[in-house]
């Protein structure tokens, strides 16, 4: 055949050729050696390099552990026997008459867990840890109500939070004692209890928990309300403040405010946060707040016993 007449490959086509093999020999040296210039694409897709910095705690961050531990039946002994591990006394001896008076009870628990708010706290590791490696067995799938319900915070000091201690009653028959033990109580519908508490970074790694019961109730209204010089209007219902039994302890890493109701405390206020009236039960609960760690930075913080 004269060589004229082969057909020869179009132009076109030879030059996508030359393109895919230099593309294919690029990207295999650049998969073994670092380049000297950016490329356009990424030859490994797999592998793609994060531009966002790394996130960081706040430097005045505190970070907190929330324990919701429900009772079951039978437990009303192992609950009493608990609170002679429970240092009541760092609670203000006339906090301590006004929270028995309504049926509750509050304390601090040391690093070293006792035996038997480990069982109630269904902990893994046998004996019970110490400082920040407790662990309680998480429920899969649904949440199972013998399983302790946790939640982890960082806040930062002076920053108000709320724990919610019950579900939405329609309905709520509040009675309360006054210290000279007079009843007084009144009706309060669509009303939900909870606690609102902060946090106040203290020296040596300390922090001062400070704790309120409320009952919130009726339907939700505008209000005003001012915090550090600034005015917000805002939805939300009317509050019944509980502020003479109002509970704080100064916690170090490790250790934890216990607040719980009475051994029996049926007929009080506390029966309405711990008590939830959906519970045919009407077993109770306790909750656990448990300082974690804490950011302050003390390199120029002065120890206020050197203060003048």
């Amino acid at each position: 055949m004269d060589r004229t007449s082969r057909k020869r490959k179009p132009k076109h086509t030879r030059n996508a050729l030359i393109v895919l093999i230099s593309v294919v020999c690029v990207a295999s040296f650049s998969a073994c050696h670092n380049f000297p210039f950016p490329l356009l694409w990424n030859p490994n897709p797999k592998i793609v390099e994060n531009p966002l910095p790394e996130a960081r705690m706040s430097s005045n961050s505190i970070v907190l552990d929330i324990y919701s531990v429900q009772m079951m039946p039978g437990d009303r002994a192992e609950y009493a026997q608990m609170w002679q591990w429970i240092d009541e006394q760092q609670i203000p001896a006339s906090t301590r008459r006004a929270l028995d008076r309504q049926g509750f009870r509050a304390g601090v628990v040391g690093s070293q867990i006792p035996g038997d708010l480990a069982n109630f706290l269904q902990l893994e590791d046998k004996p019970a840890p110490t400082g920040s490696l407790m662990q309680t067995r998480q429920p899969s799938g649904m949440a199972d109500p013998e399983t302790p319900q946790h939640r982890h915070l960082q806040v930062p000091p002076g920053e108000k939070r709320t724990i919610t201690t019950s579900s939405l009653m329609p309905e709520l028959s509040l009675l309360q004692r006054d210290p000279q033990g007079r009843v007084s109580g009144k009706t309060l519908t669509e009303a939900q209890t909870l606690f609102e508490f902060e946090t106040e970074a203290q020296y040596g790694g300390h922090v001062s928990v400070q704790l309120v019961p409320i009952i919130t109730h009726g339907e939700a209204v505008g209000q005003f309300s001012g915090d550090q010089g600034e005015i917000v209007y805002e939805m939300r219902k009317r509050r019944e403040v509980f502020e003479a039994i109002t509970m704080e302890a100064t916690l170090s890493p490790g250790r934890m405010l216990l607040i719980g109701p009475t051994v029996d405390c049926t007929g009080t206020l506390a029966e309405h946060f711990f008590c939830d009236s959906d519970d045919a039960t009407n077993t109770g609960k306790f909750f656990l707040i448990r300082l974690i760690q804490t950011q302050q930075d003390e390199l120029f913080h002065v120890d206020p016993q050197w203060e003048e």
